[in-house]
């Protein structure tokens, strides 16, 4: 009765780690929200779960789990989860100074936009050709051409 005690009284490896799992997910999904927030870390490139499941694989390749007690193992876990943010965050620190191709493309797509206006012959006039000095220039429009303006957006 007594042998049947000790073996219930510890706890499986197994449980012991996934036990402290959940006390890891806040934190380190936080740390990576900070680093995408700070432009260290690209956004969405990383998720809490990937983090974890690399300290948990560490932790059992090195057979940690076994010997130790759940505040000790978590207390690893802890220090491994911060050494393996504190390399991410090394390693990705350059996308700092990097520029986004989202807002390049954005810019050119701008620059590339045409606007269009349509005359009294309902014919589509660019903009950029109401600026001519031999188009007479008036405030008022002619009852026959009302101003409208289209744009014209390339896709490619």
């Amino acid at each position: 009765m007594n042998n049947f005690n000790n073996k219930k009284s510890r706890q499986n490896p197994d449980k012991k780690t996934l036990t402290i799992i959940p006390l890891l997910y806040p934190y380190v999904k936080q740390r990576i929200r900070v680093g995408e927030n700070l432009g260290i870390l690209p956004r969405n490139m990383f998720k809490s779960n990937e983090v974890i499941d690399e300290v948990v694989l560490e932790i059992y390749e090195q057979g940690l789990q076994k010997n130790n007690e759940n505040e000790t193992l978590r207390m690893i876990m802890f220090e491994k989860v911060v050494r393996r943010l504190n390399l991410l965050f090394e390693s990705e620190e350059w996308h700092v100074d990097s520029i986004s191709t989202k807002i390049i493309l954005e810019e050119e797509l701008k620059q590339l936009e045409e606007n269009f206006t349509i005359d009294g012959d309902s014919e589509l006039v660019m903009t950029e050709d109401l600026d001519d000095i031999s188009i007479p220039q008036s405030t008022k429009t002619s009852s026959r051409s009302a101003p409208c303006t289209v744009q014209l957006v390339k896709s490619g």
